[in-house]
């Protein structure tokens, strides 16, 4: 399960097998994305569009229950990801 909070700072919560994995942004900056790949094609979503798009976009992935991966690490002390990749069916 994804869940987000999006404001000035995103934190993205996911769950699953019985772990849980916070990652936050403060390492992040507009170079974040959101990849959404679903029978009516392909998107990108950078965080610096705006917040309702953005929001928009991670509302669509947790909603679908879309696969989601991660991508990069901007550190090594927490988790950083630079691209969130959803796939939807």
């Amino acid at each position: 399960m994804l869940t987000a909070n999006v404001r000035s700072c995103l934190q993205l919560r996911f769950s699953g097998s019985g772990k849980q994995i916070i990652c936050r942004s403060a390492s992040w900056y507009s170079s974040f994305s959101v990849v959404i790949d679903n029978p009516e094609g392909r998107r990108i979503i950078s965080m610096s569009a705006s917040e309702k798009t953005f929001r928009a976009g991670l509302d669509e992935v947790v909603k679908n229950k879309y696969d989601v991966t991660m991508f990069g690490q901007r550190g090594d002390e927490k988790p950083s990801p630079e691209i969130l990749w959803a796939v939807g069916k």
